[in-house]
């Protein structure tokens, strides 16, 4: 038989993948398969960090350790696991079957796990990408129009994010070359247009089988355009709300993806190069050369989704009383995320003030 944990959160925190790395000792696995969202992926992801871990510190404690280790080790994969072989040889392979059209962790090395105080830790090293990602359509045949909105929406925002990314930030901090950066772009570029293009459909028409495979293929080209750099203030501000409110991530996305674009294009020193950038993803999403700004082409798109639940601001979730102080808890947690690969630099004053204008609708 094969052993199977199931009992993973939607955004899974320390206790799932510490019942992952446990059950895949105790079954003596070589290997694993991923199978659902982005969640259980990440999980996936996070529980054999934590084998390795295991099989290379025999005095490891997976029950006192595991918390410290996904909130400050993995955080730091490039300082300690580039440099250790031993590490990185003994991260067991890891195979993903995707039942959502969003993260695209099936195609990516990062993943995403809730510290014990609620906050979302982005981590990931290139061997804890899957070796391969099944892509099968059938199997998000039956989202709800909803969740089928929100997923592809967060698809989009991965790829549109990782092509917002300054240039000189991936050459002089990531040392990658021009040649990678295109060709995250293209990615990126070839992401976006595929979920304009079948969102819609894949929304109206749950069975359209092309439509939703589609959109499979858009989330695993945006996991591969966010190769470039570690994502932005979107997603930032995505975390915070998700992680204090316990909203899905990707209807967290399209809340806040037009306050952190708005707020963004309009703060002093957003560079030609942004402008540039921000052009050509709105003619994808607009198919025209209008003239309004990419945040409200973006706001013009997530709208379209308003009827299955879907839709911008945060008006709806902030409770009324000692509400500054929440907007300020919120800017805390989002200046404090490791998402912030911004067009132009955002710190928690900035987030901040996004959430203030988020709260107006």
């Amino acid at each position: 038989d094969v052993p199977v944990f199931d009992q993973c959160e939607p955004n899974p925190g320390i206790a799932d993948v510490k019942g992952i790395a446990e059950a895949f000792i105790q079954n003596k696995c070589d290997s694993a398969i991923g199978l659902g969202g982005g969640g259980p992926l990440d999980a996936t992801k996070g529980g054999l960090a934590l084998v390795a871990q295991m099989r290379v510190d025999p005095f490891f404690s997976l029950e006192t350790q595991s918390a410290d280790f996904i909130g400050k080790t993995c955080r730091q994969y490039a300082a300690y696991a580039n440099d250790d072989p031993d590490y990185v040889a003994a991260i067991p392979p890891m195979c993903a079957v995707p039942t959502t059209s969003g993260t695209g962790s099936d195609g990516g090395k990062s993943a995403v796990i809730c510290d014990e105080m609620g906050t979302k830790v982005v981590f990931g090293h290139p061997k804890l990408m899957p070796l391969f990602a099944a892509l099968v359509p059938q199997f998000t045949a039956g989202m709800p129009g909803g969740l089928t909105a929100a997923t592809g929406i967060d698809a989009i925002f991965h790829s549109l994010e990782a092509y917002l990314v300054p240039t000189d930030i991936m050459i002089n901090r990531d040392k990658m070359t021009m040649e990678e950066i295109e060709y995250c772009d293209s990615f990126a570029l070839m992401g976006i247009e595929l979920a304009c293009r079948s969102l819609k459909k894949a929304v109206s028409t749950p069975d359209d089988l092309q439509s939703r495979l589609e959109m499979q293929i858009s989330a695993l080209y945006g996991a591969k355009a966010f190769r470039k750099g570690d994502l932005g203030g979107v997603h930032a501000a995505a975390h915070a709300i998700g992680a204090r409110y316990h909203l899905h991530h990707g209807a967290c996305i399209a809340r806040m993806s037009y306050p952190v674009l708005n707020y963004s294009e309009n703060k002093e020193g957003y560079s030609e190069e942004a402008k540039t950038r921000s052009q050509n993803v709105k003619e994808i999403i607009s198919g025209n050369n209008s003239q309004s700004a990419l945040s409200e082409e973006v706001k013009g798109f997530v709208n379209n989704f308003e009827n299955v639940g879907v839709k911008t601001g945060i008006k709806d979730i902030i409770p009324t009383k000692d509400a500054d102080a929440e907007i300020a808890a919120l800017g805390n947690l989002a200046g404090l995320d490791g998402c912030q690969t911004n067009p132009i630099a955002l710190d928690e004053a900035d987030y901040t003030r996004i959430f203030a204008l988020a709260r107006q609708y």
